[in-house]
């Protein structure tokens, strides 16, 4: 499914306002919490920067801790995010602690978020594994197994390794 909505759109439209708080962060990438203004934890997201050359000081005010998709917006760059699958996911125990409940699942997004270089050609600036707060649903929609495959495994060794 292709869309001009972000993530932060879905969120802010049912939680109100919301920000990022980064847990990690390189050049390449990201893993952060979405967070209400009562600061509750709506998502969390692991980041991974693709072709951020031709944008650096768009890129630099985003290592800087802002949204990713309101600030490429903010310099008028078109935003396009692109759902590669969908999928239900048992949490484990981190982030059911995170999310601050237990025994639960939430829905999984693999996306990809684009935009244009001058008006021509469409760049792949990030992707991102979007895991979202048990109190949030989807309609569940059809997804390549293989590729549900590849995220699941990617979250796997995400939540073993050493990441915060």
């Amino acid at each position: 499914m292709v869309s001009n909505v972000l993530g932060t759109d879905i969120l802010e439209k049912r939680f109100g306002r919301v920000h990022p708080k980064i847990l990690f962060q390189s050049p390449l990438e990201r893993v952060s919490l979405m967070i209400t203004k009562n600061g509750k934890v709506v998502a969390y997201n692991i980041v991974t920067f693709e072709e951020t050359l031709y944008f650096p000081k768009i890129h630099a005010e985003i290592l800087s801790g802002k949204s990713i998709g309101k600030t490429l917006r903010k310099h008028n760059l078109d935003v396009e995010r692109v759902e590669k699958c969908m999928f239900r996911y048992d949490f484990p125990k981190k982030l059911q602690d995170i999310f601050g409940s237990h025994n639960c699942s939430g829905f999984v997004k693999y996306v990809e978020l684009l935009t244009t270089l001058n008006d021509k050609y469409q760049l792949k600036y990030a992707t991102i594994v979007e895991i979202y707060s048990p109190h949030i649903d989807f309609i569940p929609v059809k997804s390549n197994k293989g590729l549900v495959g590849v995220v699941r495994s990617i979250l796997g060794g995400h939540f073993r390794g050493n990441h915060d």
